[in-house]
Formats: C-alpha cells, structure tokens, sequence
C-alpha cells in the first residue's frame, strides 16, 4: 500500500484515510506500517457522531482536502465504504480482495472494481 500511495501523491493526488476504526487503533497502526506522514485528511470512526455508510466522515475529509465530491473518488472493500461513497456523491472504487471478497464484486455497484492496488497508479508513459 505505500509504494502506491506513495505513486499518487507523486502524481499530485492527496489522499485522505476514512476509516470506521477508533482513532486510538489508527494512531498506532499508522507509523507501524510507515504510513503516518502520507495522508491529507484522517477521518477515524469516532472522530464524527456518524460512521460509514454514513456519508458524513467522507465529508469531512474532502472539506480537509478542500475538493469537491465530483472530483474525488472512494477505495474501498466493504459495503459500508460503497454506501459511504454512493451518499457523498463521489466514485466508488472496490478492491476484489478483503472484506470485498463477501461480496459479489462484479454486482456490487462500485463504479470500478480493480484487483490490485497498483491499478489506481495512472500510467504517463
């Protein structure tokens, strides 16, 4: 997952984490995996009143971002991720593997559905 956050934010992207997680567990799991310094916005599930599917952490971290909802998109593995996104109005992008693998991925109503996170880089050359 860092070489292809890593990848985006060299294209320019900025890259927000929404998660239902606590904000204690992200906190800790964030430098575990050298991801602490990578993200724009981070939205945990009791940093708002609401969690996914509920649109509004999505919400918040595009106000931090400051970018509209049509210009956004949502990766996610989950039900809650895809009605997350669907109630913001911005795309939804599932990935085929974890919790993504109950589901029916190619039924699912995500806008995209990749099978590797590499799939998110966008080619130049």
């Amino acid at each position: 997952a860092i070489e292809v956050i890593t990848a985006l934010k060299d294209q320019g992207k900025q890259i927000g984490l929404v998660t239902n997680k606590p904000r204690r567990f992200v906190d800790l799991m964030l430098p575990v995996f050298n991801l602490n310094n990578l993200f724009d916005s981070i939205v945990a599930g009791d940093d708002l009143l609401t969690k996914k599917p509920d649109p509004d952490m999505v919400y918040k971290a595009l106000a931090d971002i400051d970018i509209a909802p049509t210009a956004a998109c949502l990766v996610g593995d989950s039900r809650a991720d895809l009605g997350a996104a669907q109630a913001a109005g911005v795309a939804s992008i599932l990935v085929s593997f974890g919790y993504a693998g109950s589901l029916k991925v190619h039924d699912c109503g995500a806008d995209r559905v990749i099978n590797h996170l590499m799939d998110l880089v966008i080619n130049d050359t």
